[in-house]
């Protein structure tokens, strides 16, 4: 195939192996055009062409001798040489050339091929390589990318006496496919090692670089010295080059670029290349380092960017162990801090509970991050009976009276300031639960005093004896919290997964309007297999509930949209169990309703709880959650998100269903939902506890334009004050604007940067960021595929046909009397009736009868428009309504707008220049015509809007008129002129004056050629088409009298 393009010839090349590029000589001054041709073909191409040797494509050592025709021949066996010496004192190589010749009498011309020494490409390794022969004869410029080199029995285009001899092109070739391949990038002599003088190598492929197998580590971040660690550091010059300027230009430091390369490379020899990398200020640069790292890394972005956002990375003080539950022994170690990290239903409030019952004769803060769990935790904490270890808690809720007076005190992390404005008071012992949360509700927007309660926090933080944060989800925002608020602590880590846990990921439910329009395509007698598994995955999560309803499965669902969950609960949750199971064997939702009202009067209804903002409930309503046993389906909000533990001796639920999106809340505030329930019950369905995730990736919300912590940096650097970065970043107008106008402290500006990258890499990370949280909790991850509607394979539709025009029996004018009056014709009665009317209608017998059949049966506007434009004007239209009552009329008659149609239709068609419109089939529309239609169109809009009840154009009018559509016949490219603004037309020249008096002269081109060079007139290139206008045989209409 042939390309006028090289770059198109490329792109095409680049998925065809097997193929060469060839370019060919089409002119005396180089033009040429490229084609890729199989390699089996090439012996076709003998005259003037050339290969076109790739950039990354491993090359046959070649040389390109010239000189003038007094050239020894001797110069060939000198080269030869110079070049065998120089492969068998870098490679240990003997090989012979193939030598090819093109000289005469005016020039002398040689390739040299050494079929049997392959470079690994010809601009970079190859050069490096000839650049150490010196020879007058050889031309060093042949070796540059995309090189095109003349083939044997090729020549140069004009030039057929010099034709490369012997062979044909593919005895010749210079690109191979071959697995080894030589490589010079170290080539440099003594003495420009010495001087420090560089050698060319070229722009470096990542490909090329040096990854021995046992070197593939995970990426531990994006930052400069992350990248370079996980590259090998060793590598050829030529890599060491680039990864040096990539390095040192992103803000690398010599020290650890040395650090890097000690065991490779001197320090001296390394640090005087550096001072002369970058010397400009193009060159490699990040995007280049990432690219080596991540080639040289197990991990992919994706995963860098997650683990720098969830992850969990201590360095010291660590205590792993792996245990089904955690003991509060452990948490009473010699550190004053101690961050417990442990898996959901592991124990962490039971071993905090036991703690503070220690602690009961000492004043004890118990800090969370919802005002349920406050209710929870106090009921929890003061349900521990212990003789002489009595707990006292009090909710902050409860009371209007200053915090600090109280003893044992549970409070909201935004609500602390309470107990450390009046009198501040220390206490001994300080549990966080839900820590990660913690810190999160802490730089929310949601925080009304973020100053106050941050000081109160590190307060009471520098002034107790004993600090526990517990979370299953710690982040490395509890690390930078303790290491700024404590000098000791410990990580307690807890490796325990508890019983396998399967998430089944399905498709997104539709709801509302959506699945109906979905679920409307779906069961049409056309309906395509793609419409079909769109109606099977928009229902998908409904047919897995009916499922375990059937199997009297009781379910929870955490739906984070209320939308959605008012649409199951007035739906499927208020149906009665029969309905349910009519619709899961298969039955439409029309015929399980009718049998279900007719059969069942007082079915046996589901017992369900919604819960959601706006319900009633109060935090009191979750002290305790015995009343969940009562229950069959529990459908929750993040109302419920944190500490409510459902864990009865007995397990009540089956299956639990989770919706969210990454418009609410990050994936492990999810989890934490569905882990409210602590424990299934066993079930027929699945052999393992199973949760079924649906989870959107539609960003709907505002947030920052960047993400990853330096890259939220320095857009936070940019702001006015810092915090205006975080309302930016929550996207919501503060109440109090003065409030937030303060300077956090550094480590509270820093955990402000983690938090808001967590939520800004999950919202450009949905799906994985829930994959990275299922994995770290231990679930078997998978993925269902949906089963068709019942409803769509019961139904057996047929193809509708119709009956040919010709195997209509025509009828006669006495039949066509009887038959008209009948009241049910059948359906061969009605076609003859038809075919009769339109006998009056046309004139029938010619050629045009099947095309005048179908626009009579589908298109009988059509008809009546042009018989009204043909027969009739817009008297006759008048006369119709004229004398005439609105109560005597029908809906289509007061509401008619045929007559303001017919007055727009004629003066359309006299601005395109036609007499009439149904007898102009055929006819040429100038260019200025179709434009003065145009116009008029534009300028009566709204009037045509009334008329034919929407705003088209003169295309969609005809059409929609007649059936007269507009093709284009021909474009003319017109030279115009446009005029001056600032000066006014020129008067006409003197040339022109005297040429009226001259016989013979065009005084118009002479007026024209004047009017174009005039100044103040910059001539312009106008598109113009002319059109041919095709319409129905109209002229075979028959008059309607």
């Amino acid at each position: 195939m042939w390309f006028t393009k090289q770059g198109p010839a490329l792109a095409y090349h680049d998925s065809r192996a097997d193929h060469i590029v060839v370019a060919e000589d089409i002119s005396a001054q180089g033009h040429k055009r490229y084609g890729v041709f199989p390699r089996t073909e090439i012996d076709n191409f003998t005259g003037p062409y050339c290969e076109l040797i790739r950039v990354h494509s491993k090359c046959r050592l070649y040389f390109d001798l010239d000189g003038s025709p007094d050239t020894p021949k001797s110069v060939v066996g000198e080269v030869v040489a110079l070049v065998q010496a120089r492969l068998f004192a870098l490679y240990g190589i003997e090989a012979n050339p193939l030598v090819l010749c093109s000289s005469n009498v005016s020039k002398f011309s040689k390739h040299l091929i050494f079929p049997d020494v392959v470079f690994l490409n010809n601009w970079e390794h190859m050069h490096n390589f000839v650049s150490q022969i010196q020879h007058d004869r050889i031309d060093y410029s042949v070796y540059s990318r995309n090189r095109c080199f003349r083939m044997a029995g090729c020549c140069k285009y004009g030039d057929e006496t010099r034709v490369f001899t012997p062979g044909l092109p593919s005895s010749a070739l210079i690109q191979v496919e071959s697995e080894n391949s030589l490589e010079c990038g170290k080539s440099a002599s003594l003495k420009e090692r010495v001087s420090g003088k560089g050698v060319p190598v070229g722009m470096f492929n990542g490909g090329n670089l040096h990854v021995p197998e046992n070197w593939k580590t995970p990426l531990q971040g994006l930052e400069p010295d992350d990248l370079l660690l996980a590259i090998h550091p060793n590598q050829c010059y030529q890599a060491f080059f680039a990864i040096g300027c990539a390095y040192k230009r992103v803000g690398g430091g010599l020290d650890m670029f040395v650090d890097w390369c000690k065991e490779y490379r001197q320090r001296a020899r390394v640090e005087r290349q550096w001072r002369g990398w970058n010397r400009n200020k193009k060159g490699y640069g990040f995007p280049f380092l990432k690219q080596l790292a991540l080639h040289s890394s197990s991990t992919d972005e994706c995963s860098v960017h997650l683990n720098e956002a969830f992850g969990f990375h201590p360095t010291k003080n660590i205590t792993h162990f792996n245990a089904p539950y955690l003991n509060y022994k452990q948490l009473m170690c010699t550190e004053r801090c101690v961050l417990a990290k442990s898996p959901t239903g592991s124990g962490k409030s039971t071993a905090a509970r036991e703690l503070a019952q220690e602690y009961s004769h000492k004043r004890i803060l118990y800090l969370v991050s919802s005002r349920p769990l406050a209710y929870c935790a106090r009921n929890s904490l003061n349900a521990m009976v212990r003789l002489g270890r009595a707990l006292d808690f009090v909710s902050y809720l409860e009371t209007d009276k200053p915090l600090h007076t109280y003893k044992h005190l549970v409070c909201s992390v935004q609500s602390i300031w309470r107990a450390f404005r009046l009198d501040r008071k220390a206490y001994s012992l300080i549990i966080v639960d839900e820590m990660s949360s913690v810190i999160e509700d802490m730089t929310n927007v949601t925080n009304k005093r973020p100053k106050e309660n941050q000081e109160a926090l590190r307060w009471f933080a520098e002034h107790c004896d004993k600090f526990v944060g517990l979370d299953a989800h710690l982040m490395d925002t509890a690390l930078v919290l303790c290491e700024d608020y404590f000098t000791d602590y410990r990580v307690l880590i807890n490796h325990h997964r508890c019983e396998r846990k399967n998430a089944i990921f399905i498709p997104l439910p539709k709801y509302n309007n959506q699945l109906k329009n979905i679920r409307a395509k779906a069961l049409v007698p056309t309906a395509t297999e793609k419409q079909v598994a769109a109606f099977s995955d928009a229902a998908c999560l409904y047919d897995l509930l009916f499922q375990c309803w059937s199997n009297q499965i009781k379910t929870y669902f955490v739906c984070n949209n209320v939308r959605l969950g008012n649409f199951v609960e007035e739906n499927y949750l208020r149906r009665s169990y029969t309905w349910m199971a009519l619709l899961w064997a298969g039955f439409c939702d029309d015929v399980s309703s009718l049998i279900t009202d007719f059969c069942c009067k007082e079915g046996i209804k589901m017992r369900y709880a919604w819960i959601h903002s706006r319900d009633g409930r109060t935090g009191k309503d979750f002290g305790t959650l015995d009343w969940w046993s009562k229950i069959d389906h529990l459908q929750y909000t993040l109302k419920v998100c944190q500490g409510l533990d459902y864990n009865p001796e007995n397990p009540h639920y089956g299956v639990g269903f989770c919706y969210t999106t990454p418009n609410t809340c990050v994936p492990r505030r999810a989890l934490q939902q569905t882990g409210r329930v602590r424990k299934l019950a066993k079930n027929p369905l699945h052999e393992h506890p199973t949760v079924y995730f649906a989870i959107s990736d539609r960003v709907m919300v505002k947030h920052l334009p960047v993400f990853g912590r330096k890259r939220i940096e320095e857009y936070a650097q940019q702001q006015e004050y810092f915090m205006k970065a975080v309302v930016k970043h929550h996207s919501v107008k503060v109440e109090n604007y003065f409030d937030w106008m303060f300077k956090p402290e550094p480590v509270w500006r820093k955990l402000y940067i983690m938090v808001m990258n967590e939520r800004e890499t999950y919202l450009r990370y949905p799906k994985e960021s829930f994959a990275y949280w299922l994995r770290h909790d231990g679930w078997t991850m998978s993925t269902i595929t949906t089963r068709p509607k019942p409803v769509c394979l019961k139904q057996n539709f047929r193809t509708v046909t119709d009956t040919a025009y010709k195997d209509i029996p025509a009828m006669e004018d006495l039949e066509y009397r009887w038959m008209s009056k009948r009241r049910n014709p059948d359906a061969m009665q009605t076609r003859r009736l038809k075919k009769y009317k339109f006998g009056k209608t046309f004139k029938t017998g010619t050629f045009f009868d099947e095309a005048l059949w179908d626009i009579f049966t589908n298109h009988p506007g059509w008809v009546r428009n042009t018989r009204l434009e043909r027969f009739s004007d817009f008297e006759d239209v008048i006369s119709r309504r004229f004398n005439q009552f609105v109560q005597t009329q029908n809906n289509s008659e007061w509401m008619d707008t045929t007559g303001a149609k017919l007055i727009i239709i004629q003066k359309i068609t006299k601005r395109l220049g036609l007499e009439t419109l149904w007898s102009s089939n055929g006819e040429l529309i100038a260019p200025g015509c179709f434009a003065r239609a145009e116009a008029f169109v534009e300028k009566n809009k709204q009037q045509i809007l009334l008329a034919f009840g929407w705003a088209g154009d003169v295309k969609r009018i005809l059409k929609h008129w007649g059936g007269h559509t507009l093709k284009l016949e021909k474009k003319v490219n017109n030279a115009t002129t446009t005029h001056s603004v600032l000066e006014p037309p020129a008067p006409m020249g003197e040339c022109v004056e005297s040429a009226m008096h001259v016989p013979g002269s065009n005084v118009h081109v002479l007026r024209e050629d004047d009017r174009l060079r005039q100044s103040g007139r910059t001539p312009t290139l106008v598109d113009a088409a002319i059109r041919k206008i095709k319409g129905p045989p109209w002229h075979l209409l028959r008059h309607p009298n």
